[in-house]
């Protein structure tokens, strides 16, 4: 049987209220930045063979950036696998002779060594061909990219990409507000036109060290941003929030 539980209005208006009180925060200076900056530049002095992602376009962790010229490095790979599967077949044929007697063990250990030796010969034309191609390090968004394909790039950077969940919250604050605030607590962050939006971040630096000839100290707060809603590079405001 369902039960209906009656409340009066005279109920509802005895039950306690929760307030909320909202007092500003004077800052010397208060801007959204991304959490991450990467730049990803190539490990080789080579020529961009596919760059897939233009600037603005969001990019997953392991995603592919860009790739560089390996008809070379692919060629090696090749003739190494062949080596590596021939020293494999040999070792596998003349392990019968040793156990009838038919090798002496310098021989066997010959043939073993050159097994061994292919292998790691494989294994290292197979890291040369896989340092050509770059995927990203991070989930973000490509904020620049420097070139295209047949380029030749170095160790210049070939992409920035800038993470933006989570935003930091850089904040400078007089000396005189250093012990007001504690690691961990959370404020409001007031966002101006057109975005006219607010947030909770959460305190996660209190520099310890006070610039002595400014008088002021830098916080940083994190604020959540899954959805990319919020654009960094916004200048903001903060907010105390107390429950009363």
């Amino acid at each position: 049987m369902n039960k209906i539980i009656v409340i009066s209005v005279s109920t509802l208006l005895s039950l306690p209220c929760v307030a909320q009180s909202v007092q500003n925060i004077s800052t010397l200076g208060c801007m959204l930045e991304p959490s991450k900056k990467v730049e990803i530049s190539s490990p080789l002095a080579s020529v961009i063979e596919t760059i897939p992602v233009m600037r603005g376009e969001k990019v997953k962790k392991g995603q592919l950036l860009f790739k560089l010229r390996s008809g070379v490095e692919s060629a090696g790979v090749d003739l190494a696998f062949a080596k590596s599967n021939f020293a494999e077949r040999s070792a596998l044929r003349n392990a019968e002779l040793f156990g009838d007697d038919l090798l002496s063990n310098h021989e066997r250990d010959e043939i073993e060594t050159e097994k061994l030796i292919a292998a790691m010969e494989l294994k290292v034309k197979q890291e040369e061909l896989a340092m050509r191609t770059i995927y990203s390090p991070v989930d973000g968004v490509v904020i620049d990219r420097h070139n295209s394909i047949g380029e030749y790039v170095s160790t210049n950077p070939v992409l920035d990409v800038a993470v933006l969940d989570p935003l930091f919250v850089d904040v400078l604050m007089p000396f005189e507000r250093f012990r007001d605030f504690t690691k961990g607590e959370l404020l409001e962050v007031i966002l101006p036109a057109p975005v006219n939006s607010q947030h909770r971040a959460k305190i996660t630096i209190i520099d310890p060290i006070i610039d002595s000839a400014s008088g002021t100290f830098r916080m940083r707060l994190e604020l959540a941003n899954k959805d990319y809603a919020i654009p960094a590079g916004v200048a903001c405001q903060l907010q105390v929030i107390t429950v009363i």
